[in-house]
């Protein structure tokens, strides 16, 4: 306990690690700015039924693999924050996801912006969304169910939007968005490629 009140204090400054949040309901990050170095595998993590927590007006940049990283829970927020790392936010196997007025960026050349896979029901709103130039801007990988709505965002990468396999009765909707693909084979460029 003793670290962690010196890192928020900013008495020490960290040199690795990441923040977890494992069946942690109902939080608030608001105005931070989460800088991880040399972490392995991500930089925050909302992890088994972490539920109804909020990242807003934030900023979560690593080196690591993911930036942010949702799994197996529901109802997390991510509005008006910046996340960048190899991929930036990845949602998998949560419900009632929403991202809004947010930048996501994946520097790295194979890295995606969005991955997400085996969701139920994922609103992306208003948003930045950046992958490589192999990798793609939002990945839905297969096995999605219920609603997914990417609406009045500008997403660029490899592929803008990569579009797996869903679930039976899955729907996705593609409402206003500005769609850049980076991949050029000639005559076409994969902007969304389901």
């Amino acid at each position: 306990k003793t670290t962690t009140a010196k890192l928020v204090l900013r008495l020490e400054e960290p040199t690795a690690g990441f923040l977890r949040f494992d069946g942690a309901d109902t939080n608030t990050i608001t105005g931070c700015s989460i800088r991880y170095v040399n972490a392995n595998n991500f930089g925050v993590f909302f992890d088994n039924a972490a539920d109804a927590n909020v990242i807003r007006f934030s900023t979560i940049t690593t080196t690591a693999w993911m930036g942010l990283h949702i799994q197996n829970s529901s109802g997390n927020v991510v509005t008006d924050s910046y996340i960048e790392g190899g991929s930036s936010l990845w949602v998998l196997g949560s419900t009632n996801t929403v991202v809004g007025g947010s930048f996501l960026k994946a520097p790295s050349a194979s890295g995606n912006g969005l991955p997400a896979g085996g969701n139920v029901n994922l609103d992306v709103s208003s948003s930045i969304i950046i992958g490589g130039v192999d990798g793609a801007g939002v990945y839905l990988d297969e096995g999605s169910a219920g609603l997914m709505r990417l609406s009045t965002n500008t997403i660029t990468g490899g592929y803008a939007v990569r579009v797996a396999t869903q679930a039976s009765g899955a729907a996705l909707w593609l409402t206003s968005n500005t769609i850049v693909g980076l991949i050029d084979w000639g005559d076409f460029r994969a902007g969304v490629y389901i």
